[in-house]
């Protein structure tokens, strides 16, 4: 169901099972809802799990940014985010890049950006990946300078670009005809 993103097969599929619901299957059913354009269902079975008891995990706290962010409910995704990371200090690269990426999606970059950016300077941790989606919504927005900054402090923390990075970067680069940033990419 989910390759075919058929989702809406989904409730025929499981209507008159008995399924014991429990964190899993809670948090399955937050990125169904969030792949199949139902962010504010999200947010409500999020809402409904912490009613019944359960302790949500990197999973549910990806789902719940997903769907706020997908509902475009920015501010309440961005004070969730900051909640997650003063109430669960150990969370991995994954919320971060989520948060970021969903802010892009939104169209709300300058926010994603100084999310991002916090970050960094927190020195949460962040991985290739993080910093491929923050470059990558610069690129797009047409900010190369910042782009290429970005890039530099990505070495310069000792991340190691991966190939979606350069691909990113080339690819965007060269639609936009910048050999600048082209340039600083092969140096």
């Amino acid at each position: 169901i989910c390759l075919s993103k058929r989702f809406s097969l989904l409730p025929k599929f499981v209507h008159g099972l008995v399924i014991e619901a429990d964190l899993v299957v809670g948090n399955a059913l937050l990125s169904y809802f969030c792949k199949a354009g139902f962010p504010n269902l999200a947010v409500e079975l999020y809402n409904d799990m912490l009613d019944r008891g359960f302790t949500p995990d990197k999973y549910s706290f990806v789902g719940l940014l997903s769907g706020l962010c997908g509902a475009r409910r920015i501010d309440e995704a961005i004070n969730v985010y900051h909640g997650i990371i003063v109430n669960y200090p150990d969370q991995d690269a994954y919320i971060h890049t989520v948060i970021t990426d969903g802010l892009i999606k939104a169209g709300k970059l300058y926010k994603a950006i100084r999310v991002f950016r916090k970050a960094v300077v927190e020195k949460y941790p962040l991985d290739a990946v993080s910093y491929t989606v923050a470059i990558h919504g610069l690129l797009k927005s047409g900010r190369t300078g910042e782009a290429c900054t970005m890039y530099n402090q990505m070495k310069e923390d000792s991340i190691t670009p991966n190939a979606r990075t350069y691909n990113v970067i080339l690819y965007i680069s060269c639609r936009e005809r910048d050999l600048k940033m082209v340039i600083q990419l092969l140096q």
